[in-house]
């Protein structure tokens, strides 16, 4: 499921899509017995530059459109945008030669796609700036800045001052979870990549400085959300699953 700051939502089921606006902050989780896939990729990779014809005349007015925070795929459209979609993830996914070039062609017939579903609205003005997601912006990016240290939810409240009351209530409508549980989830995502990109760093050293106080707590936290210890991440992301021949 999918929330954009708009506080839609979208129920998706298999090999449906949705796809958010740049600069929309939002939420995505998937059940347990699910796989959610998602591409996060700047518009400049399809544009090149901000000056190019790609970005002003396709994809600035795209991303300008008041009504387009979040759009779901239609029935109809889904076969054949999942095609275009699987073929980008799938190529970065394996790391395949030259995947650089199939992602971008994907991801720009997607985006052309998106240009033609939305051109009738492209005079609509931009919308103006919205109290909520000002204030959120502000306390992720303490977040973001601070989290291998102790940050109380005072504090968090303090980086878009306003009350702690406050501060829960615009974190449950604008992302559906709570600033402690962003917090606890954001410390287990950075640790899983720092276990990716330092191979040589221990976990403790992982717990530490991605702000937990202990490595059992890590581990546990780590388990919650990607099913397996650090230890075991760490296995299957660098030296991939085991085959059987």
């Amino acid at each position: 499921m999918t929330r954009p700051v708009s506080v839609s939502s979208f129920l998706l089921s298999k090999g449906q899509i949705a796809v958010i606006n740049s600069n929309i902050l939002h939420y995505a989780a998937a059940a347990p017995e699910c796989t959610l896939h998602s591409l996060v990729f700047s518009p400049l990779l399809i544009t090149g530059n901000s000056e190019s014809i790609f970005a002003k005349k396709y994809i600035q007015p795209l991303l300008s459109i008041r009504s387009f925070s979040g759009f779901q795929i239609s029935e109809a459209d889904t076969s054949q945008v999942s095609g275009w979609f699987n073929r980008a993830f799938e190529a970065l996914a394996n790391d395949v030669w030259g995947y650089e070039f199939v992602v971008r062609e994907s991801l720009s017939q997607i985006c052309l796609y998106l240009y033609r579903q939305f051109e009738s609205r492209m005079d609509a003005a931009s919308p103006p700036p919205d109290q909520d997601n000002l204030r959120i912006r502000k306390m992720l990016d303490f977040l973001h800045e601070n989290f291998a240290h102790s940050i109380s939810l005072k504090e968090i409240a303090a980086a878009a001052d306003i009350s702690e009351r406050e501060c829960l209530r615009c974190f449950q409508k604008m992302l559906q979870i709570s600033p402690i549980q962003y917090l606890l989830k954001y410390r287990v995502m950075q640790g899983a990549k720092m276990l990716l990109e330092d191979p040589a760093a221990s976990i403790s050293e992982a717990a530490v400085r991605c702000g937990f106080d202990s490595p059992s707590n890590f581990t546990k936290m780590f388990r919650r959300f990607y099913n397996c210890t650090p230890r075991e991440y760490r296995h299957m992301q660098i030296d991939g699953p085991v085959r059987h021949h």
